[in-house]
């Protein structure tokens, strides 16, 4: 699993960072990414909330997958501002969950954490941003090894 930890995180972070392949089509967004036998899919509907699902194939076959859903919890704040900083915190480099973001990150007002359970083979969690104690955002996620 050791190889699909490392491939979970280039992957991420390439598609994040928006270096991956990128398409939409039937009102959902496809981010894709391949680096030798391994290749990662996320397939993701809506905006402002959304849900959708990762999926690691290696030679083509489906070997490990994520569901999440979740999204902005109030109209209150920008969600470009809110998303920015989701972003930021999801290119953070602690390694110890590479499934989301980072246990904690601070820019300013806002704070993101993130509280999973579980490894790669088997997991579920919760990745929040507040700012005080008003929680503006939040996603739930979970998955494993197929």
């Amino acid at each position: 699993m050791k190889d699909i930890e490392k491939f979970i995180w280039k992957a991420k972070k390439s598609t994040y960072a928006k270096d991956g392949d990128f398409y939409e089509k039937e009102g959902m967004k496809y981010h894709s990414f391949r680096d030798g036998f391994y290749r990662f899919e996320d397939r993701k509907i809506g905006d402002q909330y959304y849900s959708g699902q990762e999926v690691i194939f290696l030679e083509e076959k489906p070997v490990w997958t994520m569901s999440y859903s979740g999204g902005i919890l109030t109209d209150a704040y920008e969600s470009a501002e809110i998303y920015r900083f989701l972003h930021q915190s999801l290119m953070a480099e602690e390694r110890r969950n590479t499934l989301r973001g980072p246990s904690f990150y601070q820019q300013a007002q806002m704070f993101y954490f993130n509280e999973f359970s579980g490894d790669v083979e088997r997991f579920n969690g919760r990745e929040y941003i507040r700012i005080g104690n008003k929680i503006i955002y939040e996603l739930h996620y979970s998955g494993g090894k197929m």
